[in-house]
């Protein structure tokens, strides 16, 4: 799957979850896409328990970094507004880099940036977040509150369906 087919599925999806019509054509399906992700930063908010996993991280040795799919001048505002603190130099974004999810090679380009002995990914998507990050000897950790199933069997694959289990897990690697 593309990442255009990526986006356009995940749109209808969420058509359907708010029991919308989605009998449009594809230039009106670009174009309202345009409009949602101009809107977007207005928009984001972390989970409430965002906060205290984050603080657990950053006091911990680990070098945290985001890999994200996307157009630079949006990827960037949402982070601003989550008011991370992180780093820029620790934020990959594929229209910087030319290189995007679910390619392996955007991890590794990561990896070869920084001095870590471990690498964890935590993403929503299986095709495009875990199972690449995995592919380039990363630890996957997926957050899958939708409880979505998983018939693989793989030991670096972390599923995590609530966030004690993503903060159980997280604590895990980083203590």
């Amino acid at each position: 799957m593309t990442r255009e087919e990526y986006r356009r599925n995940r749109l209808i999806s969420s058509f359907i979850s708010m029991n919308l019509p989605i009998s449009i054509n594809d230039d009106m399906l670009l174009q309202f896409q345009y409009q949602v992700e101009k809107s977007i930063p207005s928009f984001v908010e972390p989970y409430p328990w965002i906060g205290k996993l984050w603080c657990k991280i950053s006091k911990s040795c680990c070098q945290v970094g985001i890999i994200s799919n996307g157009d630079s001048h949006l990827q960037r505002s949402k982070l601003e507004k989550l008011r991370l603190n992180l780093s820029t130099a620790a934020v990959y974004i594929s229209s910087e880099i030319s290189l995007s999810k679910p390619s392996p090679d955007i991890f590794t380009y990561a990896a070869n940036q920084t001095n870590a002995k471990y690498y964890y990914y935590c993403g929503d998507s299986l095709e495009f977040d875990i199972f690449p990050a995995v592919q380039a000897g990363w630890t996957g950790i997926w957050w899958n509150p939708e409880r979505r199933k998983f018939t693989g069997s793989d030991s670096r694959i972390q599923i995590c369906q609530t966030p004690e289990k993503l903060m159980n897990t997280f604590m895990k690697y980083i203590e």
